[in-house]
């Protein structure tokens, strides 16, 4: 029988993985033009002396500068002991200096030449050893090398650089997996969340090892976990749920070593498992896609990092909240985001409650973490907001909020060849357009039928005359899939942001000719008015 534990709090969990597992003593050999962001094991030193050998920074001649003493303006000397040289040629030791090929004149005799002024010893000449020279210290040990970096590396003749290594090992478990790649039948799922984690891990700088899918045996996942943890410094295992009847993830830890840890205050998460098997870490990750990748990016994350395994840092911004959320108390939340900026200011959407966790994760650009104090957040309350893509790529994207529909991902297609992301958050219409009022999204989807007075009544009701700009995106007969109905299929924004220039690219991407051809041949869409744009009547 294993040992039940209390919930641990979050950050007590990351001070005990981080206090109780040292970083391993483990190098490898990479090549130098594969190290960018790595952490240099041991000190690099150059083999090279830079430049070997004298080198020349202007065209000109060669010289000995005690040849030219005394020469000035009115007094030239005749020189014939000299070298034509090029910018970065080498310059023989017997000469010591350079003269520009336009401080020069050319005398009658071959090989003679003209100098106007004394040459300084050394002038235009780069000295042997001068940048470099064999031997010297590149870079210290523990440092993480950056790609401006690399170039000077290469030429100082490094072709190979010895870094910190870590591998880890990853272990999935359960009967219903099948490999990625792999069609499942009924009952089964494809593997993805070790699949996830061995290319989050690369990013790192760590090795990922994936073994084979365990099943739901215990005495085959111990052989699997005492395996990983003699091979690896730091092993995860992805079970179904590290609570479940059928999951031995916690036993098969206990059997081989001791759980530190079983059960973590954090949503989603708190199935998750700690546990050393021969001064390893072992972390049992619960089968939740959105839960596993909590527990790697709170837990694993902070423990590879002590350890010098980075990833890339996450940007963060101060966000309106679109939506009011609420959050179970004693737990650490993690809600996942849609950010975008409107007017000037960023707007977090949290998913709606009911949309899967794989589409949620593939909308969501960033997220939000509710301490385990707090139990509710009023919508407008600003807060934190994690990105995990790139600033800019938040300040170029479109929200779209209210009823989607099919040509809103031919809209999106369009709009993503010109760096421009559409991200659409799929409410009913009314909670849509108090959203637009309140400057929470760029524009609201709705659905208008045709020849109907009351067609706009909605908007009417939250928009005085001429604030509201409707942008037909296509008449259509049965959008719904019932016959006979005729509605027309519309974007509605302020008309005050009209002069943003994504709207005004969406606004020339729904009018293009290649957006009319593909709503043509999706079929069901009347064109006719495609574009248009007109005030609520």
């Amino acid at each position: 029988m294993v040992r039940r534990y209390p919930l641990l709090p979050l950050q007590e969990a990351v001070s005990l993985v981080t206090d109780s597992f040292p970083k391993p003593d483990r190098n490898e050999n990479i090549p130098v033009l594969k190290s960018v962001g790595r952490v240099t094991y041991q000190p690099v030193f150059s083999p090279l002396t830079l430049p070997g050998v004298n080198v020349a920074v202007r065209d000109g001649i060669a010289v000995k500068s005690s040849d030219t003493s005394g020469a000035g303006a009115h007094c030239p000397v005749t020189i014939s002991d000299a070298l034509r040289v090029s910018t970065g040629s080498g310059v023989p030791p017997e000469y010591d200096a350079v003269i520009k090929i336009e401080d020069i004149g050319q005398d009658g005799n071959p090989g003679e030449w003209s100098v106007r002024q004394t040459a300084r010893p050394w002038q235009y000449i780069r000295r042997c050893g001068e940048d470099v020279r064999a031997g010297a210290r590149l870079l210290p040990a523990g440092h993480r090398i950056t790609s401006c970096e690399i170039g000077a590396l290469t030429t100082c003749g490094i072709t190979e650089i010895t870094v910190d290594a870590v591998r880890v090992g990853l272990i999935p478990t359960g009967n219903e997996l099948v490999p990625p790649g792999t069609l499942p039948e009924p009952g089964q799922v494809i593997e993805s969340n070790i699949t996830a984690a061995s290319v989050w891990l690369a990013e790192t700088g760590a090795t990922p090892t994936r073994y084979p899918i365990v099943r739901d045996d215990p005495d085959l996942l111990q052989r699997a976990i005492e395996t990983g943890a003699r091979e690896s410094d730091l092993v995860l295992i992805s079970a179904g749920s590290s609570t479940g009847i059928r999951d031995f993830t916690a036993s098969a830890i206990a059997g081989l070593g001791e759980v530190l840890a079983h059960g973590i205050a954090v949503k989603p998460g708190r199935p998750a498992i700690i546990g050393r098997v021969n001064d390893t870490p072992v972390i049992g990750l619960p089968g939740s896609p959105t839960a596993a990748l909590t527990i790697q990016r709170e837990i694993v994350m902070p423990l590879l990092a002590s350890w010098g395994f980075r990833a890339r840092p996450a940007g963060r911004v101060h966000a309106r909240l679109a939506h009011p959320l609420t959050s179970k108390p004693g737990c650490d939340e993690f809600i996942q985001l849609m950010v975008t900026r409107v007017d000037g200011q960023y707007i977090a959407h949290p998913p709606v409650r009911g949309t899967g966790m794989q589409m949620a994760a593939l909308q969501a650009n960033g997220y939000l973490r509710i301490p385990a104090a707090v139990d509710k957040l009023a919508a407008g309350t600003e807060v934190d907001a994690r990105l995990t893509e790139p600033e800019e790529a938040v300040n170029r994207s479109l929200l779209i909020a209210g009823s989607r529909d099919q040509a809103l991902d031919h809209l999106a297609d369009l709009m993503q060849r010109q760096d421009t992301r559409l991200r659409v958050n799929e409410i009913d219409e009314r909670r849509a357009v108090l959203l637009l009022r309140n400057a929470a999204c760029h524009a609201v989807a709705v659905r208008t039928p045709f020849r109907s007075p009351d067609g706009d009544a909605l908007l009417r009701e939250h928009f005085s005359p001429g604030d509201l700009t409707l942008i037909c995106i296509a008449g259509a007969q049965n959008l719904h899939r019932i016959p006979l109905t005729e509605e027309r299929y519309e974007l509605a924004v302020r008309t005050a942001d009209l002069e943003d220039e994504r709207l005004d690219r969406l606004i020339r991407t729904i009018s293009s000719p290649a957006f009319r051809k593909i709503l043509t041949e999706a079929g069901g869409y009347d064109t006719t008015e495609t574009g248009r744009l007109r005030h609520p009547v």
